[in-house]
């Protein structure tokens, strides 16, 4: 039973998480919803599962973000099946949040085991741990309501070498060390946060490890297990080379832990954020007494990590796996400080706190219930988790509304859809939009027209040599495709703060057949009458402020102004 009691709990967090996920998201729509930023990779999905994968450079986000590649990969399998692009999506990132969970409740339960009881409180304190892993962090389940081919898929791979690590010994040293090793090269693929977790796991496994040809074959092995995914990347991937090499330079640029951002850093303000990191997006102004709770309950797990650590330097027991897996998470506190205010609420929990609040509710419960009394401290722990999980488990646990298909395609396009480094300005359009269906393709190229027209309202205010988007693009689509290309367009060059002269000049010497789309657009966005009469005197440029469709032309959502790309 000892021996299988990890993976009991870890078959219980993983069942009572996928139980409430389903419950939580099923008013808004799941499986079928769309979530913000999910298209920016499955297109990718969509062309690898079509036969025409595109190369690293094209198919990840933004040319360097390689691990929206592999995602996407994932995501092609069951869509080459006939599965649509999104249900696909969100059952692979409820197969990485399965993983997550399950490891953190594995490691729950083989920390009970390690603490010497063969019942009663550790294995308790296990047990709660998976309650409370499963229930009581919704933003968890809001930020693996899709997927974002970043942070949060890498979250699981870093906890599997953190288990991996921890629960080290001098068996399978070799296999260990390569499982370690690829499984923080993947995870640094997706997110440059986990080279963090890779020094903190390198520090651990020294000391968890005697000394001696164990700690030098551990140390190869995972060096060598970090190179494999890479290595095969490289060789596997069209284009890989080239997508590592951009990757290494983004990544060397700054944009890893603690990003090189100027100005005032977070420090110890991060007391006042503990709720919103087990929160998230998951906002519901109904649950307000949520905020308290968790704060209670994040800042209960932070002591606890605390106490481990202070019964280790104290009894100066280095090796003990408690006190070196609440050394890790407690780390993770180096890069929270260090994080710039004015970026607090884009990463938010999921890429500074993921991985310390899971090792806070493996090991929490278990000090919790261990510090006297026992009692007093059990039955505190235990109410303070059913009050959360019970405001938890109301259906209206998030009521942000999801985007529509077209809503999230549109964004998409005009987010991710950049230049990309030695190729032509549209490859990235021409390779991935073709293989979406002929509906999708028309919302991506009003999308992709709003990213041109925020690029050439800049490059016009700055005077430099433009080649017009409907001169470029737009004779090479289908209708309706090309109508809302050029409704984009439009409305794209409303994005920088003062609408240059030289834009509506180039609209009205547009070919006519171009022009009215153009100016509906710009219509449509403009926050300001557009000071040139003759563009006023439009029919189409009044429909478009009037919001009303002219011959046809209108835009696929009905709110385009907040999906515009930004411009400063």
């Amino acid at each position: 039973m000892k021996r299988r009691f990890p993976w009991i709990v870890a078959a219980a967090s993983v069942l009572l998480w996928c139980f409430a996920h389903v419950l939580m998201h099923q008013r808004r729509g799941w499986p079928s919803m769309n979530v913000w930023g999910e298209w920016d990779f499955l297109l990718t999905a969509q062309a690898i599962a079509a036969g025409h994968a595109p190369d690293a450079v094209l198919g990840s986000m933004h040319g360097n973000e390689l691990g929206s590649y592999l995602v996407a990969a994932l995501v092609a399998v069951p869509v080459s099946l006939g599965v649509d692009a999104v249900v696909a999506a969100k059952g692979v990132a409820m197969g990485f949040g399965m993983v997550f969970v399950g490891a953190a409740g594995w490691l729950a339960g083989w920390m009970a085991n390690e603490a010497g009881a063969e019942g009663g409180p550790t294995r308790t304190a296990a047990s709660l741990s998976a309650v409370v892993l499963a229930f009581a962090w919704p933003g968890l389940h809001f930020e693996l309501a899709g997927l974002s081919g970043r942070t949060p898929e890498a979250a699981a791979f870093q906890l599997l070498a953190i288990a991996a690590v921890l629960t080290a010994s001098e068996r399978h040293v070799v296999g260990r060390g390569l499982f370690v090793g690829a499984a923080l090269g993947v995870g640094w693929l997706l997110s440059p946060v986990t080279l963090w977790t890779a020094a903190a796991c390198a520090v651990v496994g020294l000391l968890v490890l005697p000394t001696g040809p164990s700690r030098v074959r551990a140390s190869a092995a995972a060096g060598a297990g970090f190179v494999l995914p890479l290595v095969l990347f490289a060789l596997l991937v069209p284009g890989g080379a080239e997508g590592l090499s951009l990757f290494r330079v983004e990544q060397m640029g700054g944009a890893g832990v603690g990003d090189a951002v100027g100005g005032k850093r977070l420090g110890f303000d991060v007391i006042a954020q503990v709720h919103l990191a087990l929160e998230g997006g998951a906002h519901n102004p109904a649950l307000s007494a949520r905020p308290v709770f968790l704060g209670a309950l994040g800042w209960a797990l932070m002591v606890s990590l605390v106490a481990f650590v202070v019964q280790g330097v104290r009894g100066r027991d280095w090796r003990s796996p408690r006190f070196l897996a609440a050394l890790l998470a407690l780390s993770w506190l180096v890069p929270i400080v260090l994080l710039p205010v004015e970026r607090w609420f884009y990463p938010l929990a999921f890429r500074y706190w993921m991985v310390l609040l899971a090792l806070g509710i493996a090991l929490g419960p278990l000090a919790l219930l261990r510090m006297p009394p026992k009692s007093a401290v059990g039955a505190f722990s235990l109410l303070a988790a059913l009050v959360v999980v019970m405001s938890n488990m109301a259906p209206i646990q998030i009521v942000a509304p999801a985007p529509s298909r077209s809503e999230a395609l549109v964004s998409a396009a005009a987010h991710s859809m950049g230049p990309r480094p030695g190729r032509d300005r549209h490859a990235t359009f021409w390779a991935l939009v073709p293989h979406a269906p002929a509906e999708d393709q028309v919302a991506l190229s009003e999308g992709y027209g709003m990213m041109l027209g925020a690029d050439l309202a800049v490059d016009l205010a700055d005077g430099r040599d433009v080649v017009f988007p409907w001169a470029s693009v737009a004779p090479m689509l289908p209708e309706p495709a090309r109508t809302r290309f050029l409704v984009g367009v439009g409305c794209g060059v409303t994005a920088s703060k003062e609408l240059p002269p030289a834009v509506t000049a180039a609209f009205l010497i547009a070919p006519p057949e171009v022009r009215q789309a153009l100016v509906w657009g710009l219509g449509r966005c403009a926050e300001a009458e557009v000071p040139l009469a003759a563009v006023r005197a439009s029919a189409a440029y009044q429909g478009g402020r009037d919001r009303r469709p002219v011959r046809g032309i209108e835009s696929t959502v009905a709110d385009p102004k907040p999906l515009m790309p930004p411009r400063w």
